[in-house]
């Protein structure tokens, strides 16, 4: 390894970070507002990359067709724009989840909440198999 590999290595950390810090702000706020434990969640890393992908390419083309001469992952105000608006989207989604609209979507789809954990112990007959 010399010193061009490590300067490369530096230079893409902000945009390793910009993968995968909204995607993890908007897990965290989430579970914070619905009251979830995420203390061993083995798939944090996986699920960070694959929500700040959608993420971060949608807030890409709507940077293009605000800005269109600009590129998006060059600007540092995109990357922090990402980073704030990341806190805001998680928030606006945890109110969601928990509004009468969305339990209305639910019904509608003929999906009902029950005060069970999961999906299973609604459909499995533990006492009979």
């Amino acid at each position: 390894m010399n010193l061009d590999n490590i300067s490369g290595m530096i230079n893409a950390i902000p945009l390793i970070l910009v993968y995968i810090v909204p995607g993890y702000i908007i897990l965290k706020i989430s579970h914070f507002q619905l009251s979830k434990k995420a203390d061993k969640d083995q798939y944090i890393l996986v699920k960070s990359l694959v929500i700040s992908f959608v993420f971060v390419s949608a807030g890409e083309a709507m940077w293009g067709y605000l800005f269109p001469d600009a590129q998006a992952m060059c600007s540092i105000v995109f990357r922090n724009t990402m980073i704030i608006s990341s806190a805001v989207v998680g928030l606006l989604w945890s109110r969601f989840l928990t509004s009468t609209l969305f339990e209305r979507i639910l019904y509608s789809l003929g999906i009902h909440k029950t005060l069970r954990s999961g999906i299973w112990s609604d459909v499995v007959d533990f006492e009979y198999g």
